[in-house]
């Protein structure tokens, strides 16, 4: 992005492995990004810092369930990622955000490229992706799931609780 004039800020919020972060740091460094990248170690405000940005990137080769992502969607951030298990199945390409083949930084930058140049497009993949987050990720979601298969399992029917009733603890 940097050779296209493009110079967005990168948080990396994450513990993980001190040798390896320090790999990171030196390569961000010696290609000249050491202003624009930011290795934030832990962070317990990720939510916030979501909130606080346009995109989120999710670049693996393989997830399982990607909720990091979930997290970018019903943060509001468009939301890129590999075309690969778990991503490709949260991510409706054009639709809720962008899928890049995975380990290409070229696919990667064209896709960051895009979203950054193409505000309205990026906007209401935004806000598809945040309305995904909710309606299919969302707390109550999955409880009103687990609830109709454990009903389907007793063979019983399933009756969806009201939406206008909140619960009230004891």
């Amino acid at each position: 992005l940097k050779n296209r004039g493009l110079t967005p800020p990168l948080w990396l919020p994450g513990g993980g492995s001190a040798h390896l972060r320090k790999r990171a740091e030196r390569l961000s460094a010696s290609l000249g990004l050491a202003e624009q990248v930011h290795f934030m170690g832990f962070h317990p405000g990720v939510p916030g810092l979501l909130m606080r940005n346009q995109v989120c990137v999710l670049s693996s080769r393989y997830e399982g369930m990607p909720l990091s992502l979930i997290e970018g969607m019903a943060a509001g951030c468009v939301v890129v990622g590999s075309q690969v298990p778990g991503i490709q199945e949260v991510i409706d390409h054009q639709r809720n955000g962008l899928l890049v083949a995975p380990q290409s930084a070229l696919a990667l930058a064209d896709a960051l490229q895009r979203v950054l140049e193409n505000t309205a497009e990026a906007q209401a993949w935004a806000t598809q992706g945040r309305s995904d987050a909710v309606n299919h990720y969302s707390f109550e979601h999955m409880a009103a799931t687990y609830e109709r298969e454990f009903a389907s399992l007793l063979g019983m029917p399933y009756a969806a609780p009201a939406t206008d009733v909140a619960f009230e603890p004891s």
